[in-house]
């Protein structure tokens, strides 16, 4: 009995759960109010964002289809229904990429890509399979002793994209596509302090684009930004096609398209919003026919009872 006393909590409102509540419950009129007000601002900023959206003008092409296996070099036409204003984004985006699976995603070490020296025992436990350049089975590390553990190691750093894109004019001249800054700040990589044994620049930026692994399997990713209008017409894109996806039925695109405020076009979220606010103004009215009714039937009793 004492233990139970000493544990008592004190006898206060807030320890016994005696303090005073609030709880909103507005009328059939205020809540009418307030869902056409949130409707008429969801209609707005649904409206908004379509019409926004329809701004974007985006092409995508595929081009695995157009460069054989052994191709290495190859030429696809691609055609810009409208002009495109600055900046311009180019894309490539690869289908049935899987690249949210366990295996794959876990196979990398983030404090050696950050630059710090790792053990064997670590490499071993967070890259498996690709733990040595052995492993790596690629032109990249054909220098390095096989025995040496990779840097950088695991399943991502050994499938990375490799190919690469030049766009021209249809009748003549490049388009010049810069290739810096189109990775997260925050996502910046440190190369070793000794570089020779690094197979491959994880300071590259295309590079740390690849390493943060995508959620779908239609994976966009991007390369480069057209700083420059790019005006109705047809343009060639030349490939550099190294990247095999014959091995897991892959399809490989370009994409290049503009943007606004919010991104790119993100219509399906204004679609969303739209019908948000259509079902707030319906909810709305039928408070308001409530409301009406309510009123009217008890009109109609005090009536009755006066006769």
């Amino acid at each position: 009995m004492e233990s139970d006393k000493k544990n008592k909590p004190k006898n206060s409102d807030f320890k016994q759960q005696r303090l005073k509540g609030w709880q909103c419950i507005p009328s059939r009129k205020a809540g009418a109010v307030i869902y056409m007000v949130l409707g008429l601002l969801f209609l707005t900023v649904g409206v908004i964002i379509t019409t926004e959206s329809n701004s974007v003008v985006e092409v995508t092409q595929r081009y695995d289809d157009k460069c054989s296996k052994n191709e290495t070099n190859c030429k696809v036409g691609i055609h810009i229904p409208q002009k495109m204003n600055s900046p311009v984004f180019l894309y490539y985006i690869i289908e049935e990429m899987y690249q949210n699976h366990r295996e794959y995603s876990d196979s990398r070490s983030v404090n050696q890509l950050l630059g710090h020296e790792v053990d064997r025992d670590t490499i071993k436990s967070h890259c498996k399979p690709i733990e040595t350049v052995g492993d790596l089975n690629t032109d990249e590390a054909k220098n390095l002793p096989s025995s040496t553990p990779a840097n950088p190691c695991g399943l991502i750093a050994r499938s990375h994209f490799n190919d690469t894109f030049r766009l021209s004019f249809d009748e003549g001249g490049n388009v010049k596509i810069h290739e810096n800054g189109i990775s997260w700040d925050n996502d910046k990589f440190r190369k070793p302090k000794d570089e020779d044994d690094t197979w491959i620049d994880v300071t590259d930026e295309h590079f740390i684009v690849w390493m943060s692994v995508g959620g779908l399997p239609k994976l966009k990713k991007l390369w480069g930004k057209i700083k420059q209008d790019l005006d109705e017409g047809h343009y060639q894109m030349y490939v550099d096609n190294f990247y095999d996806v014959n091995n897991f039925d892959g399809k490989k695109y370009v994409h290049l398209t503009t943007t606004w405020g919010l991104g790119g076009n993100i219509g399906f979220l204004g679609i969303i919003y739209i019908l948000v606010g259509c079902f707030s103004i319906l909810g709305s009215g039928l408070m308001a026919f409530s409301a009406y009714y309510r009123k009217k039937k008890g009109l109609f009793l005090v009536n009755d009872k006066d006769n």
